[in-house]
């Protein structure tokens, strides 16, 4: 496959894998989903009380293993909330 001069935007990437709830990566199994498709993580899945963080639709206890399969690709930033009132970069 010759990808010519197409790069991979990591920020970009990062972002799809950003819990909508916490901010966190959603790079831990189970990864569960809304009725609409967005993913949360873990905790948050359960902890959403049963609302999608993005669109407020029901969550459901199916998991997205693609996204699940595709985290395991991609070494995570550990991102703090220090970090974040410091203006630290993730």
């Amino acid at each position: 496959m010759d990808i010519g001069d197409k790069r991979v935007d990591i920020d970009a990437l990062l972002r799809l894998f950003t819990c909508p709830g916490c901010g966190n990566p959603a790079n831990k199994p189970p990864l569960f989903q809304c009725v609409k498709g967005h993913v949360a993580c873990s905790s948050c899945s359960v902890n959403c009380r049963g609302s999608c963080p993005t669109c407020r639709q029901r969550m459901t206890t199916e998991r997205n293993f693609w996204m699940e399969e595709a985290s395991t690709c991609i070494t995570f930033p550990l991102r703090t909330a220090a970090a974040d009132r410091n203006g630290m970069k993730h």
